[in-house]
């Protein structure tokens, strides 16, 4: 494993066992920064959009979504990346956190749905025709390394 890489196995055990006390959260924060930092640098180079797992929290668990797509996070200056967003009709995918911005309870819902979201957005790349770019066999290698610490990888 690249030791630039790190974050992503530390953010694939957090996927199956969240983390518990202020340095692993301090950790899973940092990881988050470092995976959305990525994604932010990948994403409007592929410009594919990727409408990922529910991250809501009890009651609600659908309001919420992981997105890849340009976003208007800061107003008037549309960026490309990952974020949190609003999932209800009528908010139109508006960004409401980054990944490391988000609350305890959030965050966790978001390291679980994260081999989801790296999977799905792998095979939308893919679909797009752009699996093969640069690009696009990086978000191939970060979801096969997240997807590692699931229920077989472990």
């Amino acid at each position: 494993m690249d030791s630039d890489d790190a974050y992503l196995e530390l953010l694939a055990r957090m996927s199956v066992t969240p983390p518990r006390g202020p340095a692993a959260a301090a950790a899973a924060t940092a990881a988050l920064e470092r995976l959305g930092t990525e994604l932010d640098a990948l994403a409007p180079r592929l410009e594919v959009e990727c409408y990922g797992p529910p991250v809501g929290l009890d009651g609600a668990p659908e309001a919420y979504r992981l997105v890849i797509r340009r976003h208007e996070w800061r107003p008037n200056h549309p960026e490309w990346g990952l974020r949190v967003c609003d999932a209800t009709p009528r908010c139109r995918w508006r960004a409401a956190w980054t990944v490391h911005g988000a609350g305890r309870l959030r965050r966790n819902r978001i390291l679980q749905a994260l081999p989801a979201l790296l999977a799905e957005y792998a095979a939308a790349v893919t679909a797009a025709g752009k699996g093969e770019t640069p690009e696009g066999r990086r978000i191939r290698e970060m979801a096969a390394r997240l997807a590692a610490a699931g229920p077989t990888g472990q």
